[in-house]
């Protein structure tokens, strides 16, 4: 009773047993959202590359250079036709560019914070454990991404926004080109974490069919 002579009730709670298949199937969702956002991050990253290529297009433009010679452009080519002084709105462009790469680093850093909880989690039902390597050697991928490569880019880029005018032009096109390889290195993460996940619900839904090495 309480202090007005009342019968109090506590809230009902409900508790509800989630079998190991169940748990299993709500973790693979959970791996199939940070495979869509990885995805995701690949196209971020793919259409940051092509602002970079539109701020040296555009400087290469200004000098009429046939398309098919800037193709095959060297840094040094490029910096005889492009001597003259950086415009600010250049500069500009490359600092908003390192901010932007700023940002796609967070998020890589975060997710492969999140998708290693994940697989940690993954791992604690039995059989699992060799079924996510593929899965966690992604998400270490995408740290080493953030850790060292993102990080190179964004330093290019700023240097690039505040440098005399022949070091610009050098360092664009040094930022452009390590763009590229991580472009290529979040494909290879987002296909091989999609080939994992679904390997690895193969192994959850029949796995005596399903090698562990599988994964």
């Amino acid at each position: 009773m309480d202090g007005a002579g009342q019968i109090g009730a506590s809230r009902r709670k409900n508790l509800a047993i989630v079998s190991e298949a169940a748990k299993r199937a709500e973790l693979l969702d959970a791996l199939a959202t940070k495979a869509a956002e990885v995805e995701r991050l690949y196209n971020s990253q793919r259409k940051l590359n092509e602002k970079t290529d539109t701020i040296i297009g555009s400087k290469l433009n200004k000098h009429e250079i046939p398309s098919f010679f800037a193709i095959t452009l060297s840094m040094a080519t490029l910096s005889a036709f492009c001597g003259t002084p950086p415009s600010s709105q250049t500069q500009t462009a490359a600092y908003e560019n390192s901010v932007e790469q700023a940002r796609l680093r967070e998020k890589a850093a975060r997710l492969k914070i999140e998708m290693l909880q994940l697989l940690n989690d993954f791992r604690q039902y039995p059989g699992t454990a060799s079924d996510i390597s593929q899965a966690e050697a992604a998400a270490e991928n995408l740290g080493a991404l953030s850790e060292k490569d993102m990080l190179s880019v964004i330093e290019t880029l700023r240097d690039a926004s505040r440098t005399n005018a022949a070091d610009t032009d050098n360092r664009l096109v040094k930022a452009s080109n390590g763009q590229k390889a991580i472009q290529s290195a979040l494909r290879s993460v987002a296909d091989r974490l999609a080939a994992a996940k679904r390997l690895c619900g193969d192994a959850v839904a029949r796995p005596q069919f399903i090698s562990p090495a599988a994964c």
